[in-house]
């Protein structure tokens, strides 16, 4: 193509679409009246519109940031003068831009909300046996998406616990069978930090080869972890509650055959002869121990009847340790706090097991003045210590105080703080060193804390 002849320049200058000519050097030669109009903000300055044109050179979106948005077309070369050039014509393309902004502007809430509510999109090709996920998907499982590679046995399968590998792999089979239009399931998949979540995987055959034979299946993944968790410990509760009747009948019926029993002897001797005030009173104190006996333990059954009956929720240490105190009515050992502002997902009970372990320690910790309660983060959880500076629990006793029955008052608080922790997994030790003070250990799971341990 020449140098334009006038009837080609007048076709240059005058047309709609925005046009220039750049030279090899990238330099403007020329612009239309269309590419000056498209710069309003900008002034007319050849120089101007000469560098936002060739940013464009190539197909790139161009604009001066306040007027229109141009997109570059391919350079055509021309001859401008005798030396090589191009000939560039531009397309407005504000309104896709300006749509475009929305639709990014849309998606980063749709990310925003999906990570809030520990939800993830995954979108699958059957045939290609290839996995497309976002980052909410791989920030479930505590990864990034580029991390987690592109088949579906790298990204998914591998990650599912081989206890329910079998049960997702004849879920995905119905589907790719066309056996069911939509699923859901639920599996476990290891966290990177080495834990197991559950997730909850919800999907519909989205795209088939016109014989009903699937081809594309999407889906979002929910983590619902703290869900199962819940029904883990309800369950748990259940089994503890279903024993513990069963027990308690066994005890109370022992109990009311020594007060029948006892009846009966009275009723024997007074038959035979005056009955001598020393066995009289021992029948008594036996009815009458009996009696109390079972008055502590149907005291006791309310207290255990309430585990379960309410899910486990997160709770803050310091307000559970503050009521403690508050119900004490100061008459409890002087506490001192160094968790920060950790907090423990327990059952709602978890603040009885606070308050029957400071009550004990005033109760059987001769010449106890103080207790502290630490916390020490490690890598799978948390160790909650109360230490007191009494005289301590002799070896042979450790493990027999949390035995239901075991003390010289109900025999219960400490068997009772044992259920009430196990029913979302923590587990409670005494460690201490004989003649230095109690120390008593609680384990949480490290799904079970959240929070600094570190003082405030």
């Amino acid at each position: 193509m020449g140098d334009p002849v006038p009837d080609y320049r007048a076709a240059f200058l005058n047309n709609a679409v925005p046009m220039c000519i750049i030279d090899e050097n990238g330099y403007l030669c020329s612009v239309n009246r269309a590419a000056t109009d498209y710069f309003r903000n900008t002034p007319p300055d050849p120089d101007e519109i000469s560098r936002l044109f060739s940013s464009g050179v190539g197909g790139r979106s161009i604009s001066d940031g306040n007027g229109p948005v141009l997109d570059a077309a391919d350079a055509v070369p021309v001859s401008w003068h005798g030396e090589g050039a191009h000939l560039l014509a531009a397309v407005d393309v504000t309104r896709h831009a300006n749509e475009s902004a929305r639709l990014r502007s849309v998606l980063d809430h749709i990310l925003v909300a999906e990570e809030g509510a520990g939800i993830g999109f995954w979108d699958t090709y059957l045939q290609e046996n290839t996995l497309s996920v976002d980052s909410g998907w791989a920030h479930l499982i505590g990864y990034e998406v580029e991390e987690l590679g592109k088949s579906v046995d790298e990204i998914f399968i591998n990650r599912i616990h081989p206890k329910d590998r079998a049960g997702v792999q004849a879920f995905i089979g119905r589907l790719e069978k066309g056996a069911t239009p939509s699923a859901r399931a639920e599996f476990r998949m290891r966290h990177r930090d080495g834990r197991w979540i559950w997730v909850r995987s919800v999907c519909r055959v989205v795209a088939d080869d016109g014989r009903g034979v699937p081809t594309r299946v999407a889906g979002i993944h929910m983590d619902i972890t703290q869900e199962h968790e819940v029904l883990e410990a309800l369950t748990e509760a259940k089994k503890k509650i279903q024993l513990l009747s069963s027990v308690t009948r066994h005890d109370i019926l022992n109990q009311v055959s020594i007060i029948l029993m006892c009846d009966e002897l009275v009723r024997g001797d007074i038959g035979a002869a005056s009955l001598p005030p020393e066995k009289a009173d021992h029948y008594w104190d036996m009815m009458n121990a009996a009696a109390h006996t079972i008055e502590r333990v149907i005291s006791f059954t309310r207290d255990y009847d309430s585990l379960g009956m309410e899910p486990p929720r997160w709770q803050s240490l310091a307000t559970v340790v503050r009521n403690a105190e508050i119900l004490l009515h100061g008459t409890g050992v002087p506490v001192t706090l160094s968790c920060g502002d950790m907090e423990v997902f327990a059952d709602p009970l978890f603040e009885k097991v606070i308050y029957n372990l400071l009550e004990n320690v005033g109760r059987h910790a001769d010449e106890a003045e103080h207790i502290w309660i630490d916390c020490e983060e490690y890598e799978e959880g948390c160790v909650l210590m109360l230490s007191d500076d009494g005289k301590g629990v002799p070896v042979e006793m450790k493990e027999r105080i949390f035995e239901r029955g075991y003390g010289s008052n109900t025999g219960l608080g400490l068997f009772l703080c044992r259920e009430m922790l196990g029913i979302t997994g923590i587990t409670i030790t005494e460690c201490g060193t004989p003649g230095e003070g109690a120390v008593f250990r609680m384990v949480f799971p490290r799904h079970h804390i959240r929070g600094s341990v570190d003082p405030l």
